[in-house]
């Protein structure tokens, strides 16, 4: 199967344009607005998060842009995309971005920021036990 026909990339493709726009807009907001950077640490340490995310999503987008415009095999994208420096760094700029929100809400309000965590935890416990039923059914 080739990437064109593949869902999976094409969705991908999609979810790091996106994230690379997030990583972006944090910027013209955090420019357009009023706020001092030294004024905040909470927002000093968002603003290097965001900073960190904007290249990794914006290479890994442009990586399936790639992908899909030279209509790769899945095989050779799931090769490639294996890697174990792939899944670190994805699961590095993952962490940074839910980092970079959860600094960016508690600059604006602490409580805020504890709610927005354990709503996060609360949210990830149901998902892995629903992925975990799931992945049962199927296996059945």
């Amino acid at each position: 199967m080739k990437v064109t026909e593949s869902n999976k990339y094409n969705q991908l493709k999609w979810l790091y344009s996106a994230l690379s726009g997030v990583s972006a807009a944090f910027f013209l907001a955090l420019f357009s607005g009023s706020a001092s950077l030294e004024n905040s640490m909470l927002l000093q340490v968002s603003t290097i998060l965001f900073a960190a995310c904007l290249p990794v999503f914006t290479a890994f987008a442009f990586a399936h842009v790639y992908m899909y415009e030279i209509d790769a095999t899945v095989e050779t994208c799931e090769k490639v995309t294996n890697e174990p420096w792939v899944g670190r760094i994805t699961v590095g700029s993952f962490l940074c971005l839910a980092l970079a929100f959860i600094f960016l809400i508690g600059h604006f309000s602490i409580y805020a920021m504890v709610c927005f965590i354990l709503v996060a935890l609360l949210s990830c416990y149901c998902i892995f036990q629903f992925l975990k039923k799931l992945t049962e059914g199927v296996a059945e």
